[in-house]
């Protein structure tokens, strides 16, 4: 009867082993090959990837429990002569100790578990100062906006009271006052410009309001009346404009000069 492939194999094996030249350039080749056609474990599939790492583990594992049983197995001599000059019996079976080896896996393990556990206190502590400091950015957020709004309203009430005090001090009647005080009219040259002003004065504060709730139709009526034929005769355009603050561009729509009281 012929023999199988599998003991025809264990045979060319045998005599490889047997001439010590010829095997350990089987070995070298079969190492080349083997690194020639590896591929990386980041080049693999996923499936691929846990079947090669539990082989390694395996390989890993059948490995330390040889060397393991290499350790403990130790060959006992047939007869030996103790100090004691007694000779012990011979004995075929092996010694077997029973040793108990911790387990070298689990350290890099726990080393591993220990750095996570530690890494996690550290962010709930840093996590939890984050929470307090924003909690206070937002209540100090909060308490310059209340201060911020405060200011913007006394400022505005300030102005509001400003612009009503000057209106209250600039009267027609006043500013009629202070233009014959300040030009030193005898009280007889008084009572004759005195109402002559005082009209001039009502028209210009009258012109004054009347610019700011004018309406588009009624720009026109005022450009005739402002932009007449005697007060570009006597060239009191500019003076209209400047007193009143109506002049072409407010009443076209454009930006409005700025007041001058007399």
């Amino acid at each position: 009867m012929g023999k199988s492939a599998a003991e025809k194999m264990r045979e060319y094996r045998q005599r490889l082993k047997d001439n010590a030249e010829k095997y350990e350039a089987y070995l070298t080749k079969a190492k080349q090959r083997k690194k020639r056609n590896y591929v990386l474990v980041n080049q693999l599939s996923s499936t691929e990837k846990k079947r090669r790492r539990e082989k390694n583990r395996n390989d890993v594992r059948a490995h330390r429990i040889k060397k393991r049983i290499e350790r403990v197995d130790i060959p006992q001599p047939c007869t030996s002569l103790s100090k004691s000059g007694y000779e012990t019996p011979e004995s075929a079976d092996r010694l077997i100790m029973n040793m108990s080896f911790p387990n070298r896996r689990n350290g890099p393990r726990k080393r591993v578990q220990r750095a996570l556990s530690k890494k996690n206190r550290e962010y709930k502590e840093l996590k939890l100062k984050f929470e307090n400091i924003r909690k206070k950015y937002r209540t100090n957020l909060s308490r310059l906006q209340r201060i911020k709004k405060k200011q913007r309203y006394e400022t505005q009430q300030g102005q509001i009271q400003n612009e009503k005090q000057l209106a209250e001090s600039n009267t027609p009647r006043r500013q009629t006052d202070e233009l014959i005080r300040s030009a030193g009219f005898t009280k007889q040259q008084s009572r004759r410009v005195r109402k002559q002003l005082l009209f001039a004065n009502v028209v210009q504060s009258e012109l004054q309001k009347s610019r700011q709730r004018i309406k588009r139709g009624e720009r026109g009526i005022l450009g005739g009346l402002i932009g007449g034929k005697i007060i570009i005769k006597y060239r009191l355009a500019r003076s209209v404009n400047k007193s009143t603050g109506l002049g072409r561009n407010t009443l076209s729509g454009g930006r409005s000069s700025c007041l001058a009281f007399w």
